[in-house]
């Protein structure tokens, strides 16, 4: 027998073609999973009773939107795969993004040339859009720091990812619903930290983890372009620690917008040492020493994370989303020995409407613990 219906939350089916018009519903769902997040992909699923199916509804391709009665914003993505299992009385669809489902669009190869990293993903949304209709668009983009990049043999979703790496920014899907009902994607660009007064504690918090991982004291990043030995690199570090080379040697600067917590050497050895990280751009030939500063700024804010499970019994809870600044404050985190006071930048969202719940993943910015 199929299973109950999910409360707060139902979907509609839409056209896969530009701009997704609606063609039935509301559907009730048994299940749901989806989730918002800041340079991923984002991903989901539905299980429908079949009692409540159409057979082209599960075609691969067909745009499903999910929408929530707890305020979270609509969610809309595309059948990845159709799969019938026999005697049962649900299907379970899984639904790509817009990132996944629709920019992966094969571009041209374009010479190379130098222009501000927001440019490069407005014009390789711009290419993929000439390939097909997309229904994908720029959307807040920041134009950030300036790089001598190419296009290559790859999809537009790859290209964009490929930017984000080079990057202290992030990419960010984001779907708007016009009056009509019609649907526009679009892909933002840059440092999205929103402060906000929300804070959590222990009355919001259902269950959560904290997690510190090994400091990155050194990065250093390789440039392409002929053998090895003789390809720019530039490392960046921790003051006090040691180059390959010391004269190209550079201490970063503060974030542009937020100072992690200070991470002290470790002992060089052991489970506590610090990692030496290298990272092969060969899509660079010059301005490494700017890139090398970007991702080891990037990859030091990943070292302290928190991950919760909240209650959306609450308002405060349920305005949660990607990109804010939110604070932390638990006396009593762990049987007395650890307590938390921290603030964080939410990177995802994924919410449980059938049992009231969300979970978010926090990149801790500054703490006490």
């Amino acid at each position: 027998m199929a299973g109950i219906a999910v409360r707060h939350v139902r979907a509609m089916v839409r056209d896969p073609e530009p701009p997704f018009t609606v063609i039935a519903g509301p559907v009730s769902l048994v299940s749901t999973s989806r989730f918002y997040a800041l340079s991923e992909p984002t991903e989901g699923s539905i299980e429908i009773a079949t009692s409540n199916m159409k057979a082209e509804w599960a075609r691969v391709g067909t745009c499903w939107e999910i929408e929530s009665e707890l305020g979270e914003p609509p969610w809309v993505g595309f059948v990845s795969e159709e799969s019938w299992t026999y005697g049962m009385d649900t299907i379970e669809l899984p639904l790509l993004g817009p990132m996944e489902g629709l920019l992966q669009v094969k571009l041209p190869n374009i010479p190379t040339s130098q222009r501000p990293l927001g440019s490069f993903i407005e014009q390789a949304i711009g290419e993929a859009n000439k390939v097909r209709p997309t229904g994908v668009f720029p959307g807040e983009i920041e134009l950030g720091e300036t790089l001598d990049l190419e296009f290559r043999q790859e999809t537009a979703a790859d290209f964009i990812g490929n930017i984000r790496d080079l990057s202290d920014r992030d990419y960010r899907e984001r779907t708007d619903i016009d009056k009509f009902g019609h649907v526009t994607f679009f892909i933002d660009f840059g440092v999205f930290a929103e402060p906000t007064p929300t804070e959590l504690g222990s009355r919001e918090i259902v269950a959560g983890v904290f997690r510190r991982e090994r400091p990155i004291e050194t990065l250093t990043v390789v440039a392409g372009g002929g053998p090895l030995p003789l390809r720019h690199f530039s490392t960046v570090g921790e003051e006090g620690s040691t180059s390959p080379d010391p004269i190209r040697f550079i201490p970063p600067p503060p974030p542009l917008v937020f100072v992690p917590p200070k991470i002290g050497i470790n002992p060089p050895v052991g489970p506590g040492g610090n990692v030496q990280f290298i990272a092969l751009e060969d899509r660079l030939e010059l301005q490494v020493d700017s890139v090398a500063l970007r991702v080891y700024r990037d990859k030091q804010r990943d070292i302290n994370m928190l991950f919760l499970t909240l209650d959306t019994s609450f308002a405060s809870v349920r305005s949660v989303t990607v990109g804010q600044i939110l604070s932390v404050i638990v006396d009593d985190w762990t049987a007395g020995i650890v307590s938390l006071n921290l603030w964080g930048r939410v990177m995802e969202v994924h919410p449980h409407e059938e049992d009231g719940t969300k979970d978010i993943v926090m990149q801790v910015l500054t703490s006490a613990i």
